[in-house]
C-alpha cells in the first residue's frame, strides 16, 4: 500500500535532511513544497541535529531577508508585492523582540 502523498512528502523531506547531514557533518534543515490538485500546496520541513533556537534563528533570517525583496517589489508597485511585505514585517516584528543574540543560537534545550 501506498503512503499518503502528503506523508511522501514529509519522508522524503526527512531523509533529505539526514543525507545532508551525512555529507557535510553539519547542521541540516530542509524544506519542500509540492502542488496539489485543487489549488493546494504541501509544505515539509525537517531538520536534523538542529535545537530550537537554530531552527527559530533561521526562521527569522529568512523572513527578515524576504521583507528586503518584497520591498523591492513593492517599490516597483507590485501589489502582491506590498501586501506581502507587509504580512512578513509583522511577522518579523513579533519575533525580533524575543529573539536571543545569534550566540546563544547554538544552545541546546
Amino acid at each position: 500500500m501506498r503512503a499518503p502523498d502528503h506523508m511522501r512528502l514529509e519522508n522524503q523531506t526527512r531523509d533529505a535532511a539526514a543525507r545532508l547531514h551525512r555529507t557535510t557533518n553539519l547542521p541540516a534543515l530542509t524544506a519542500t513544497l509540492r502542488e496539489v490538485e485543487g489549488d493546494g500546496v504541501g509544505v515539509a520541513w525537517a531538520a536534523e541535529d538542529m535545537t530550537l533556537g537554530q531552527i527559530e534563528f533561521i526562521a527569522f533570517v529568512l523572513l527578515d531577508q524576504l521583507t528586503g525583496k518584497l520591498a523591492e517589489g513593492a517599490a516597483g508597485g507590485c501589489e502582491n508585492c506590498s501586501a506581502g511585505q507587509e504580512r512578513v514585517t509583522a511577522a518579523v516584528a513579533i519575533l525580533r523582540p524575543g529573539l536571543r543574540p545569534a550566540g546563544d543560537v547554538a544552545g541546546h534545550c
